[in-house]
């Protein structure tokens, strides 16, 4: 790309240049164009050489600072990207905060669903299923149809399907699940006890109705709410067929309300935006860390508003398609958002957490553990180029405020989900190592969008 050269004449010495701005203005008749500036550099008359990176498209018409791109100090009324996003809308109670509204940026790429949107009447039958895929199939799509009644595909789908992250393995039954041996016997064999060292035990509905499933690669018993009883017996694989399927069924259909509620809304679309808000209002542009999230970032509040405004109102797709409602399904969003921890976003720790770090076939973990080792790899990299001690952490008040503003607003102050993590007021936390915890967990969000 071509660089360009200007001459500008200053009456007065200027001292070291800290600080440049762009001016992006309306030019005669002809239409606005977006320009990608890679950097400023200027020349003082003694030979000095000063460098603002920047690196970004520019897009309307509009002011950017640019510091310069050794970031050394802090700039007292800096202005950040945040700046230009609207104000907060009101908090959902248990719920942090989001933005009403996101800049337009016409490089945001294509955000729509496709495929079953025209899918709009109830099935009145199994076979009604069927229709959806005349057009769609895959191999994939043709094993699940055939294979779907099968306790052993229902079992691996905990394990591989689309929601592999709640199953954890079984230490000890909860007090409100009374499995026998008897029950198991025909699935498990005849055992003095049951052999929970093999075995899983698999929650959906730990914030909703509530089936519990036993798992060992095949279902055992479930049973269909939290407190047993009479109305409520535990099902097992040797019941009637449809009574067995009914129950699956019920399993299966809380587990996607948790999914899509909890693992997907919350946990990808607005923790991500918690972390985006608090790049783009404490870090300056220039930068270090906001120069690796930014990309990361990238349509994370235009799809948010898009769900909000599809998703979470009065009439929309979550009232009128999910069980839980609109509200419930806010319910179960923050009782997600009490459980959840600095820990829980970082990969190695969840595994191991949940007590699945040894069972074999677990293809999530396996293909997730080298993901992450190859962002961490990449994350440590420029964090260790940049911050060489503990001492340079504490230091960079831009680095603090974004960590304060991550356990305030994203974590909701919580101390239980690990202060020692994200609160900058202890020296303890935010090394040059525990920082790449956050980095990580943030840069694997990338293009959250589905």
């Amino acid at each position: 790309h071509p660089v360009e050269e200007f001459k500008l004449c200053s009456r007065r010495w200027l001292g070291d240049i800290v600080l440049v701005r762009l001016h992006k203005e309306p030019y005669s008749f002809y239409p606005t164009d977006n320009w990608y500036c890679s950097f400023v550099e200027v020349v003082s008359p003694h030979g000095q050489c000063y460098r603002f990176p920047c690196y970004q498209w520019i897009e309307g018409y509009r002011t950017l600072e640019l510091r310069e791109g050794k970031g050394r100090g802090l700039r007292a009324g800096r202005r950040h990207m945040g700046d230009d996003l609207v104000s907060l809308g009101a908090r959902t109670p248990g719920l942090f905060p989001h933005i009403c509204s996101a800049p337009p940026s016409p490089r945001q790429g294509e955000l729509r669903l496709k495929g079953f949107l025209s899918c709009t009447n109830s099935w009145a039958k199994l076979d009604d299923i069927n229709k959806v895929f005349c057009f769609n199939k895959t191999p994939i799509t043709e094993y699940v149809l055939a294979h779907w009644r099968e306790d052993t595909f229902f079992g691996y789908q905990f394990l591989n399907g689309v929601h592999p992250m709640v199953i954890r393995r079984c230490t000890e039954l909860p007090c409100n699940f009374p499995v026998t041996p008897a029950m198991v016997a025909s699935s498990l064999g005849e055992t003095p006890g049951l052999p929970w060292g093999s075995s899983r035990i698999h929650t959906p509905g730990m914030h909703q109705p509530g089936p519990p499933i036993l798992l060992c690669l095949s279902p055992t018993p479930a049973q269909l709410s939290q407190c047993p009883s009479p109305d409520s017996p535990i099902f097992l694989p040797s019941d009637s067929e449809w009574d067995w399927i009914l129950a699956k069924t019920w399993v299966r259909y809380a587990e996607f309300l948790v999914h899509e509620a909890v693992s997907h809304l919350l946990l990808t679309h607005l923790i991500d935006e918690a972390f985006a808000l608090a790049t783009l209002h404490q870090l300056p542009m220039c930068h270090p860390l906001f120069k690796l999230l930014l990309p990361h970032t990238h349509c994370t509040l235009h799809i948010n508003v898009m769900a909000r405004t599809l998703l979470l109102r009065r009439g929309g797709i979550i009232e009128r398609a999910m069980g839980s409602g609109l509200e419930g399904t806010k319910v179960l969003m923050a009782k997600g958002m009490s459980c959840l921890t600095y820990t829980s976003l970082c990969f190695p720790d969840d595994i191991q957490e949940r007590g699945v770090d040894c069972i074999p076939n677990y293809y999530y973990r396996d293909d997730g553990l080298k993901i992450w080792s190859a962002i961490e790899s990449f994350v440590s990299g420029i964090v260790r180029h940049h911050y060489h001690s503990d001492a340079h952490v504490l230091a960079d008040c831009e680095l603090q405020a974004w960590a304060d503003e991550i356990f305030r607003e994203g974590f909701l102050g919580n101390e239980a989900s690990g202060r020692d993590h994200v609160n900058p007021e202890l020296c303890s936390r935010w090394s040059p190592g525990s920082i790449r915890g956050p980095l990580g967990g943030i840069s694997g969000l990338h293009d959250s969008g589905g």
